[in-house]
């Protein structure tokens, strides 16, 4: 339960960095992923929203897995330092991403 928590709140705090929002911009805008996996012509440049998805894990496996570590190796949990370690895989590329449009979402969350 106590790691739920951690892992939820963090998961929260993550999606809100500026350093967050920043790498996705980046990713959206100068590495091209701007159109959906599914969907062909469905593109920021044809005017449509697209959102990136983590796959084939969650952020929250991801955070879990950063508080587990934690947990084991220091017998704590900071939450701002567990953030930090997430952010940080993103920007090492070590985060899988899938770029979606809104109405494929549903599609998406089938094959996962």
């Amino acid at each position: 339960m106590r790691t739920y928590f951690i892992s939820y709140y963090v998961t929260k705090m993550c999606r809100h960095t500026p350093e967050y929002r920043d790498f996705i911009q980046f990713m959206k805008h100068n590495l091209n992923v701007d159109h959906c996996s599914f969907y062909e012509g469905y593109s920021i440049k044809n005017g449509f929203t697209i959102e990136l998805h983590h796959a084939p894990f969650t952020l929250y496996d991801y955070v879990e897995a950063c508080c587990t570590k934690s947990m084991s190796k220091n017998g704590s949990v900071e939450t701002f330092k567990i953030c930090e370690e997430v952010i940080s895989l993103h920007y090492k590329f070590m985060v899988g991403l899938t770029p979606l449009n809104i109405f494929s979402i549903f599609k998406y969350s089938l094959f996962v």
